[in-house]
């Protein structure tokens, strides 16, 4: 560590500085690492009183960093000093109960600039809730808060900035990242009474759960500290309010959790936020598990909930990532499934007391009846036959069908004081009857819908069984040397029987005869798809699938050696910027020059040739359309081919047979065939090009 000496003549040197003394330096080290052991001991060293005049610079620059791209596999040093620093038992939040209980009034101030838009125009026109209007200053441009409420707007406020909108992640494989660890044992800390630890290691593991994106049911109920009559009612933690109030851990949870309902669902942030729905999940079964919602709970809170996930339910893309918010909704809408400890992955739980859970349906009736409709509406448009499809309509069907549901669902639908309250409550005038005549309608649509799914992938099974029946056996050799694996019937199958489970529980829950629904048209669909799978062939039908689109963005394929892909992309980024020009020259040139013609024949192999390609580009606007945007790319170097294991085995086998060939034959006559070969080809290309000079670009591959 650098020091520095102040010596003047006769006299004694001055006190050492040292940069472990200064914060500003600290706070601007750009190793994560080396960052978060020197704030520790910084942190460590002096009291609370010295670190108080730079506390919220403090916070803003810890929360700078990205924290949902910080994982224990990409980078586990980073992972593991972030998240001893900030996690409850850290000397950060230690601070944070240190400063809390000094102050006895809020001395932080927090510019609105910092909170999301929708939230800043509600507190301009003092529409915004008493827990923010409370701690408005007299200009009406900051927010007067305590040292804990200032970390937790940071801390929540942390997940809906525009750039975690950017982040997508395999859903069904999440990976463990610090936002995530400390969301989760912030939960523990403030929500639970009793053993926490436990409970922390419950919500991680679910964190890596397969069959559901966001988790697994968490661990066994506790007592929830949460005040349901104080929530979001800022009047008992005033601007007075004394600093052993404010830290005891009940009106800590109430804090905690009025934070969060103005930052997530107050306004709900525009756009595609994957890290914002798995965070919900996790929120919503650790609130089941607490019991938070067994009685009365707040009606703003239930109408913020409400238009959160009505509005990712109606608004988000049809994509794969839709069973997001679909887990969301399915988490909140079965309080059972975590309020008497972890069920076993696949087994869903009955309403075995419909009494203890009345309640909840009652103020949540229309999360069930119009959620539940509007989802198998949007639902009905895609194709039913390809598996992440029908893996959406199975879990909803798994859930209205468990025994009972449906039952008390309809009786206190069939209530009119029940039924007009959630329909005021929620401002939902076009209010639809589960089972009216209309929906019955639309469900034996879906019905046959589901059906002719089934047929088309009882159509794919069977030309694929005939495939590999009729595929000869140095043809399964070469695909094996190349590394690529036979096409596996079991992932069909399992769509198969999800469809018929799903046709057989739609019928149970909107009470339709399968036997009253004319499949007629599904028999000449099936004859359909039997005469097309014959007229093209088997190979072609099962393994002439293209990518369309940009070749450098197409995911590794099995035939290719996947640590190579990114090496080679690198190399050929290279080869672009020094030589990108010359190649597009020399490309333009290749019907007219020989010698050009001659050079881009000999690595027509690693370039490829001029093209356009249609992206699609979502905004970060919900209801804002997609914009297809044409981008042209020139002729350029791709050695991506040099992955494929199919050269690697002929690198090793050519040697071989070139020189059994030329011990037999002579090296000068194998050398002159390949010569006239080479030449032959050639010139025919040549001939053509003179003959057809119209063809395509990639006429020469």
């Amino acid at each position: 560590m650098y020091s520095f000496r102040k010596v003047g003549d006769g006299l004694s040197p001055g006190p050492t500085y040292s940069f472990q003394n200064d914060p500003f330096i600290i706070l601007r080290e750009q190793n994560i690492f080396q960052k978060c052991e020197l704030l520790t001991a910084h942190l460590n060293a002096h009291s609370a009183k010295d670190l108080q005049a730079y506390y919220s610079h403090i916070i803003d620059n810890l929360f700078e960093t990205n924290l949902c791209a910080i994982g224990d596999r990409n980078t586990p040093g980073e992972f593991v000093a972030l998240v001893n620093l900030l996690s409850p038992k850290g000397p950060v939040f230690q601070l944070v109960d240190k400063l809390t209980a000094q102050m006895t009034s809020p001395r932080i101030l927090l510019a609105l600039t910092r909170l999301p838009t929708g939230l800043v125009e509600q507190l301009v026109s003092t529409n915004a809730s008493h827990f923010l209007l409370h701690k408005m200053s007299l200009d009406g441009h900051y927010l007067q808060v305590n040292p804990l409420e200032y970390f937790l707007f940071q801390f929540l406020g942390h997940l809906i900035e525009p750039r975690m909108a950017e982040i997508k992640m395999d859903i069904n494989n999440w990976p463990v990242v610090v936002y995530f660890t400390l969301f989760d044992r912030y939960l523990a800390h403030l929500l639970d009474v009793g053993d926490q630890g436990g409970c922390q290691t419950t919500i991680l593991q679910t964190l890596g759960s397969r069959f559901h994106p966001c988790g697994r049911p968490v661990g066994r109920g506790h007592h929830c500290l949460l005040k349901k009559d104080t929530l979001l009612n800022g009047s008992h933690l005033s601007m007075n309010s004394n600093s052993s109030l404010l830290l005891s851990t009940s009106n800590r949870s109430t804090t905690f959790m009025n934070i969060l309902s103005e930052l997530w669902f107050a306004s709900p942030p525009p756009g595609e936020n994957q890290q914002l729905q798995r965070a919900m999940c996790i929120l919503v079964k650790k609130l089941h598990s607490c019991g938070h919602f067994e009685s009365s709970t707040g009606g703003l809170l239930r109408r913020r909930m409400y238009k959160f996930m009505r509005i990712a339910l109606t608004a988000w893309p049809l994509d794969f990532s839709f069973r997001l918010p679909l887990e969301v909704w399915l988490a909140f809408i079965q309080p059972w499934r975590y309020a008497n400890g972890e069920n076993p992955s696949g087994i869903y739980g009955e309403v075995l007391n419909p009494d203890r859970y009345r309640i909840f349906i009652d103020q949540h009736l229309l999360f069930y009846t119009q959620f539940l409709l509007m989802t198998l509406e949007r639902i009905s448009v895609l194709d039913l036959s390809l598996p992440p499809n029908v893996v959406l309509i199975s879990r909803i069907c798994k859930v209205f069908s468990q025994e009972r549901l449906m039952a008390t669902i309809l009786s206190r639908e069939s209530r009119p004081d029940v039924l007009q309250h959630s329909i005021s409550e929620f401002d939902h005038p076009n209010f639809q009857h589960v089972r009216s005549d209309q929906w019955r309608a639309k469900a034996r649509e879906l019905i046959r819908s589901l059906r002719h799914s089934q047929i088309k992938v009882e159509a794919r099974i069977e030309a694929l069984k005939r495939t590999l029946r009729e595929k000869a056996w140095w043809a399964k050799l070469w695909d094996s040397m190349q590394g690529i694996a036979e096409p596996n019937l079991n992932a069909d199958e399992r769509t198969l029987d999800k469809l018929q489970m799903s046709i057989n529980k739609l019928s149970y829950i909107f009470q339709v005869e399968i036997s009253d629904i004319d499949i007629s048209v599904a028999d000449d669909l099936r004859d359909a798809s039997f005469e097309s799978t014959l007229s093209v062939g088997p190979q072609r039908y099962l393994f002439d699938l293209r990518y369309l689109g940009v070749p450098e963005k197409q995911p590794p394929r099995p035939n290719e050696i996947e640590w190579l892909i990114p090496v080679l992309h690198e190399w050929s980024i290279r080869l672009n910027v020094r030589f990108g020009e010359r190649l597009k020259r020399l490309y333009q040139r290749r019907n007219i020059d020989w010698v050009a013609y001659l050079l881009i024949a000999l690595i027509q192999a690693f370039i490829l040739p001029p093209s356009s390609y249609v992206e699609i580009r979502k905004e970060r606007d919900f209801l804002s359309p997609r914009r297809h945007v044409e981008i042209d790319y020139p002729a350029r170097f791709y050695l991506r081919p040099l992955a494929r294991k199919s050269v690697y085995y002929l690198a090793a086998g050519l040697p071989v047979l070139f020189y059994c060939f030329a011990t037999v034959f002579g090296l000068k006559l194998i050398l002159t065939v390949l010569l006239i070969v080479v030449l032959c080809l050639l010139t025919i290309e040549k001939l053509c090009v003179a003959f057809y000079p119209n063809r395509d670009d990639d006429s020469f591959q």
